[in-house]
């Protein structure tokens, strides 16, 4: 178990410089590990009312995180794991801008935003790492630098019967390791190319309301083994080896499910009543949570070799449920 000691202090002030711009600006100081890593993180914010019902803004911010999310990329399944900064792994740093304009008419709102973000520290196994407990975490570890960079667009409808809103991503983001991947930039695991998510409520009447939510997602990227070859004679009970190309070179097949409610609001006996029936992924998506090679004895009984062939875990399949809240 790893402990440590986090101290933060920050300052920050709002300036109304005129009745259509403002500004926000400070700074944060971080401390870990009794000032073993010190960082001072600027932040500023603009916003300019050019219309009544047109607004731009813009922001750039400088953070640092001690805590490293590390993916193992020899397991096929999720296996994150959280280290923190110290014994020569540095705290993580990101740098990022961003820009947007905003309308508003009069309950239906559209947001445009773009960004981009680098980073610095970031850490993954090494490809030869041995992961047992007399090897120091450190010497696992193999640093790198990142970019991530996209545009996201928001759409809302806020009166009516009819209400709800619509959310789209697309984004890039990049690691670059020089022992990795033969030093060749990659997408690491959690990169999503598409992210979209569209919430409908209608308002039946006072008792009843409906709605449904579906979402949208690019796979996400992992290494599968472009060919295999053979090693060794059969009667020496040779076996078929992998060849892994490039890093994260697949990815997964998109995610996507439709999820629908329905609530009733009643009084019973005095007492607010509220009945929530909801169904879980409507259509039954098998959606892929890991992929992984499985091999399998083939061949004669004299000559038997392993074969692999590739698995499939999916995630929750349909699932109805109902429940019941009381106020009093």
């Amino acid at each position: 178990m790893q402990r440590s000691w986090d101290a933060s202090a920050f300052l920050q002030d709002e300036w109304r410089v005129t009745g259509a711009f403002s500004l926000n600006a400070g700074a944060r100081i971080n401390s870990m590990q009794d000032g073993s890593f010190t960082d001072l993180e600027p932040r500023l914010a603009l916003s300019c009312r050019i219309l009544d019902n047109v607004t731009l803004s813009a922001a750039y911010a400088v953070a640092h995180q001690y805590l490293h999310l590390v993916v193992r990329n020899d397991i096929s399944f999720p296996t994150d794991i959280w280290v923190q900064s110290g014994d020569g792994i540095l705290p993580s740093s990101t740098e990022q801008v961003s820009a947007g304009i905003q309308l508003d008419f009069r309950g239906e709102l559209l947001r445009v935003e773009a960004y981009h973000k680098s980073l610095k520290n970031l850490y993954e196994y090494r490809d030869m790492a041995e992961i047992t407990a007399g090897v120091p975490t450190s010497a696992n570890f193999t640093s790198g630098t990142g970019e991530a960079y996209g545009g996201e667009l928001f759409v809302e409808k806020k009166l009516g019967p009819l209400t709800g809103w619509v959310g789209y991503t697309l984004a890039w983001t990049t690691r670059t390791f020089p022992e990795l991947n033969n030093g060749q930039t990659f997408f690491p695991h959690y990169d999503k190319r598409h992210d979209v998510t569209l919430v409908v409520l209608y308002r039946v009447d006072e008792a009843w309301d409906l709605g449904a939510t579906w979402t949208y997602a690019s796979g996400e990227t992992y290494t599968l083994p472009a060919g295999l070859f053979f090693y060794g004679l059969p009667q020496e009970r040779g076996r078929y080896y992998l060849d892994y190309p490039d890093r994260n070179g697949y990815r997964l097949p998109p995610f996507h499910k439709l999820d629908v409610s329905a609530n009733h609001s009643f009084t019973w006996f005095g007492l607010s009543f509220r009945l929530s029936m909801d169904i879980y992924n409507v259509y039954n998506r098998q959606n892929p949570f890991a992929r992984y090679i499985k091999y399998e004895e083939v061949g004669p009984a004299f000559a038997k070799y392993s074969y692999p062939y590739l698995k499939q875990l999916t995630l929750f399949p349909i699932l109805p449920s109902f429940g019941l809240r009381c106020t009093f």
